[in-house]
């Protein structure tokens, strides 16, 4: 090919999809509701919500699929007295194209969509009063987090994959990175850096590493040596040098409007959060957009699967100068054993790593648009690891993550370690979520006994019928600026991952 002789005429190709995670698209899935009657004074609203995504990673392998599961359960109280009331449960089936199942007589299909917001959405309500950052174009001569200019904002983003690279893996990487960024479609190593079974993993590292090359291919072969090493490596682009152009300054235009969204003085973590809210509302769940698998699609297009999301966030957060990388490995929905391929984020705050998972934390329900999880933000590993799994690549080192201090929940106050501390705890975040003029206030247990013990004694009835719910409710109110129902609500609990969302009621 292209006149080079080899020792050893070996020739690999590897599919990647562009590294993409991808895969049958669950948007359309829909919400069966099982209507029975029975005779109580309160009406009960059950709603299992299976929310699910799918995503594809494909590296010289066979393509998968992974499907975001947030396994949720809710239920909408009302202490009012009827003698006939309703009690409901839905089940949302998985599949690309719309499905029902007869499991009653009576039964309404409700379409689940995620609705896409073209705001920003608000951290906080301090937002409004605050100054923006000033930010203009992506040009070189822009000024972006710390005093530095756009270019190195990109390569500090690269050193975070690179710094255990060999100094002959390293000649390499540099390499095809620069004729990546000069439309070159191949490469010829001057060292050799490593053998044809790493070559797939050498590949992942270039496309983790270099998000702005949005028009990279899903093919690539690789030339071998008589001893198996790689001397060269071919790649395909998607689209022409003046079509990325036109694209990346797009893109570029889009991300300085999102960072004018922001304040000056905002914390990292304010950062982070802004910048998790903004793409969660901003971009639906979709594998058939022609630019899903990047950050453009996220960005641009607001259509994504999870590698779009997670280069995405990689790509804003670099620009404001949170250490951000993505992470492939295997996650595990709840209702199979068998993990599939996935790909998330890592942040660095305040020294210390977290794991972040957009995906999963973009719920696909009918509840409202403005409903964002933080189940899977900022957590450590012994949290994320019980569901993903990192799969090793050679060239890059995973940070660990040990540290909770950035969590949303433990961040905020919201984080109860003793059950006795729950009513206290619960009503201070529906104060805090009601006075920024919000609906769903959010709190998570430690573990899954002190889960079970809050759950049934602040949303269960008591002996005497009674619910402590509507008391702290009621005491929330009395503590509030904003009016809301004291004695109506809805809750979404996950046994998954220990939370509780109060949705209020009428907020205003």
């Amino acid at each position: 090919m292209k006149g080079f002789m080899y020792n050893k005429r070996a020739v690999l190709i590897f599919l990647l999809a562009a590294l993409a995670v991808s895969g049958s698209s669950c948007v359309n899935k829909k919400d069966i509701e099982n209507t029975d009657d029975y005779s109580s004074n309160q009406s009960s609203v059950s709603v299992e919500d299976m929310t699910a995504t799918s995503s594809k990673l494909t590296v010289g392998t066979s393509e998968g699929e992974v499907k975001k599961d947030t396994n949720l359960s809710s239920a909408t109280e009302k202490n009012e007295s009827k003698d006939d009331s309703k009690q409901l449960s839905q089940n949302n089936q998985h599949s690309s194209k719309p499905s029902q199942k007869e499991n009653s007589s009576e039964q309404t299909n409700v379409e689940v969509v995620t609705k896409v917001v073209t705001q920003i959405i608000p951290v906080d309500a301090e937002q409004e009063s605050k100054a923006s950052i000033d930010v203009s174009s992506g040009s070189s001569s822009v000024n972006y987090a710390d005093g530095n200019t756009f270019q190195q904002i990109h390569e500090q983003t690269k050193q975070l994959y690179i710094s255990s690279l060999t100094e002959q893996q390293l000649e390499c990487y540099q390499q095809t990175v620069k004729a990546i960024s000069e439309f070159e479609t191949h490469v010829t190593f001057s060292e050799i850096g490593f053998n044809s079974e790493n070559a797939q993993d050498f590949i992942t590292l270039i496309s983790l590493s270099c998000p702005e090359y949005i028009y990279l291919g899903g093919k690539y072969t690789v030339f071998l040596n008589d001893k198996s090493e790689v001397v060269a490596i071919d790649v395909e682009y998607t689209m022409s040098k003046e079509d990325y152009e036109a694209k990346n300054a797009e893109m570029n235009t889009k991300i300085d409007e999102i960072i004018h969204g922001m304040w000056e003085g905002m914390s990292d973590y304010q950062k982070v959060q802004y910048i998790h809210d903004y793409l969660i509302s901003n971009c639906s769940y979709s594998d058939e957009g022609e630019n899903s698998y990047n950050a453009y699609g996220c960005i641009v297009d607001k259509k994504a699967v999870c590698e779009g999301y997670s280069k995405a966030m990689q790509t804003i957060c670099s620009r404001v100068g949170i250490p951000c990388v993505c992470v492939t490995g295997i996650a595990y929905p709840s209702w199979q054993e068998q993990g599939e391929n996935h790909m998330w984020n890592m942040v660095r705050i305040d020294g210390n790593w977290y794991h972040i998972d957009l995906t999963w934390d973009d719920p696909m329900t009918n509840i409202g648009e403005d409903y964002i999880r933080y189940d899977y933000f900022n957590v450590s590993d012994d949290f994320i690891f019980q569901d993903h799994t990192i799969v090793p690549n050679s060239f890059i080192t995973v940070n660990k993550a040990e540290s909770y201090n950035a969590n949303y929940f433990a961040e905020h106050g919201y984080l109860i370690y003793d059950a006795s501390t729950a009513e206290d705890i619960l009503a201070k975040a529906i104060v805090e979520t009601a006075n920024g003029g919000k609906r769903f206030a959010r709190i998570q247990c430690k573990d899954i006994d002190t889960f079970n013990a809050v759950y049934k004694n602040i949303f269960e009835p008591d002996e005497f019928n009674t619910k402590k719910i509507f008391s702290v409710l009621r005491r929330a109110v009395e503590q509030s600026n904003k009016i809301f129902a004291d004695n109506s609500y809805s809750v979404i609990k996950s046994e998954r991952t220990n939370t509780i969302t109060v949705i209020l009621d009428n907020v205003s």
